[in-house]
């Protein structure tokens, strides 16, 4: 007899598969789980080599091009595509007529990232890079679905930089650097067309590991890309780093949300403003519970009136490791703490702070002779112990901050985790 199953059941069975090769069974498995395998194996395509295993993907673009050949309703579904760059000039003249081809398919696409995914090696010389790069933006330069581009871990010039500001509204750059502009007469790949102007509007940036890059946007020619920014997001803040306060200064009148991460807590300084006036959600990450003076003059002085969300990202040692006790870090904090327990508890948009805890486990606290001691193979022994360890210094974290956030506690505004349990 045969049993039709909710529509709901299928679905859920499909987003429990996690791999690729899991996919491609299921969907030959019945009809009815075809379209939806096909819609989770293509939807997110990584082409190139060294792509991984659990990811959908092929090779090259020549396999790529053959299989839609074959199957050309997938090339639809495609909504999200990663490119490794090829290697060198030779691999790129065997590709690109097949990257041409595949191009002008897909329809649907809302996100392009080009990466090389170890870095660049030595011997690609980085003309050839820009030109590969610079290809595959003019190609999509006017794609009418695109809405995020992402370029990792290789080096562009300023006018591929400014070339990439107008193609979507939200643009990410990971480990990417500067160089100096790449003469004609050296062009190795040649770009395709001198690109219309910018018809989108930059909404949402991303820099990680991208320094020069924010130096150069910080530049006064490049303010017009700057007008609708509202959200940004910045790792690895370092001490004085001027660009990245630059850059949020430049965007404090839109800003909605700003996400940062920091070498060190003092390093806060560096890219907070005095004002973030429309400011809705404020995501830090930091290495300890050290408080910058800066992020509680922001929220005591309003200089950000329409915060609702501050998330707080924690990096903390265990307890009953033999670093210093967690007790000890709350008591060194606690003047900073009583103030920001008054700038949070006298806010008026204010509705959750959400602190994040990660713990830092060292090896070194825990010797073979306690292994042995236990009777336990030492990855279980190891496991158990970090296990409760964990258990209790998220109590002992909970505890302190009830401690040292009476006033914020009371107005149930203290969050561990996102857990959805007000501590």
């Amino acid at each position: 007899m045969r049993v039709q199953l909710p529509p709901e059941l299928y679905a859920d069975i499909v987003d429990a598969l996690c791999d690729s090769q899991s996919l491609m069974a299921c969907s030959r498995s019945a009809s009815v789980f075809r379209y939806p395998c096909q819609k989770r194996l293509y939807s997110q395509l990584d082409i190139g080599p060294g792509r991984h295993f659990a990811q959908a993907g092929f090779k090259s673009f020549s396999a790529f091009h053959a299989h839609l050949v074959s199957f050309p309703h997938l090339a639809r579904l495609c909504t999200a595509l990663t490119i490794q760059l090829p290697a060198n000039q030779t691999v790129w003249a065997l590709e690109q007529s097949f990257a041409e081809r595949v191009l002008l398919r897909l329809v649907n696409l809302h996100g392009l990232t080009l990466r090389y995914k170890f870095g660049r090696p030595a011997e690609t010389p980085g003309t050839f890079v820009v030109g590969v790069v610079r290809w595959w933006v003019d190609g999509f330069q006017t794609h009418p679905q695109l809405k995020k581009l992402t370029l990792s871990s290789f080096d562009i010039t300023e006018s591929l930089f400014t070339h990439c500001l107008g193609m979507a509204r939200q643009l990410e750059f990971r480990s990417v650097r500067l160089e100096p502009e790449v003469p004609e007469e050296e062009r190795i790949v040649a770009p395709t067309s001198t690109p219309p102007p910018p018809t989108k509007q930059l909404t949402k940036l991303l820099f990680a590991n991208s320094r020069t890059l924010v130096s150069q946007l910080v530049q006064p020619s490049f303010a017009h890309y700057l007008q609708h920014v509202t959200e940004l997001s910045y790792s690895y803040v370092v001490h004085q780093d001027s660009p990245a306060l630059r850059l949020c200064s430049l965007l404090a009148p839109t800003l909605e949300r700003l996400d940062c991460s920091f070498i060190s807590h003092q390093d806060i300084d560096a890219i907070l403003p005095a004002s973030l006036p429309c400011l809705r959600e404020l995501r830090l990450e930091v290495e300890s519970l050290n408080l910058s003076p800066v992020l509680i003059r922001l929220i005591a002085a309003r200089g950000a009136p329409a915060l609702v969300t501050l998330r707080l990202y924690l990096n903390l040692d265990p307890v009953g490791s033999r670093q210093k006790s967690l007790e000890s870090v709350f008591d060194d904090q606690s003047e900073h703490f009583a103030a920001l327990d008054d700038a949070l508890a006298a806010h008026p948009t204010l509705r959750l702070v959400d602190w994040f805890v990660s713990l830092v486990y060292d090896m070194d606290d825990y010797d073979s002779d306690e292994v042995e001691r236990s009777g336990m193979p030492s990855g279980e022994y190891m496991a158990a112990v970090w296990e409760k360890a964990t258990v209790d210094t998220l109590a002992a974290f909970r505890a302190g901050l009830i401690k040292r956030f009476p006033k914020a506690h009371a107005r149930r505004l203290l969050l561990i985790d996102g857990k959805g349990q007000v501590v």
